[in-house]
């Protein structure tokens, strides 16, 4: 009876969880796998590694598949939009702040909310990453889709 509580207390935590997830990141039903030269299986995993390292597997494996070119040109353009509006920022402000925090000793509040913004990109690429490994597109928000 207690198993039987704890799947249930799981399962509710894990719906909140996937509420949460799907009111901020769009997700639609990628290209079929096996659809170009690749097997399924290997589009499967090229889809998701491309979330992960779309500057190397989108321009290797885009055109053996075109699962993997939509879910590498995504991911990719979500590099971009993170390096433009993310880490260029970060750099600066750390820069310009950095200093600043040193002299009072609150350098560490910097370094913690890097981490936490870093934390926060990388969960969305993994999340990229499972959603494509279901056959499913993550469209990233706030993605400036600069590669058509």
């Amino acid at each position: 009876m207690d198993s039987n509580n704890e799947n249930n207390e799981n399962t509710g935590t894990s719906d909140k969880l996937a509420a949460i997830l799907n009111k901020y990141f769009k997700v639609e039903e990628g290209p079929a796998f096996g659809g170009g030269k690749l097997s399924a299986d290997d589009d499967k995993l090229y889809c998701g590694l491309a979330h992960l390292f779309s500057i190397i597997i989108w321009p290797w494996k885009r055109k053996d598949s075109p699962a993997v070119e939509v879910h590498g040109k995504e991911a990719l353009n979500m590099v971009i939009t993170v390096i433009l509006f993310v880490s260029i920022p970060l750099a600066i402000i750390s820069t310009v702040l950095g200093t600043l925090l040193i002299k009072i000793h609150l350098w560490w509040l910097l370094l913690l909310a890097m981490y936490i913004i870093n934390l926060g990109i990388l969960g969305m690429f993994i999340y990229g990453l499972l959603k494509a490994r279901e056959g499913k597109l993550l469209k990233y928000p706030f993605n400036l889709r600069l590669i058509k």
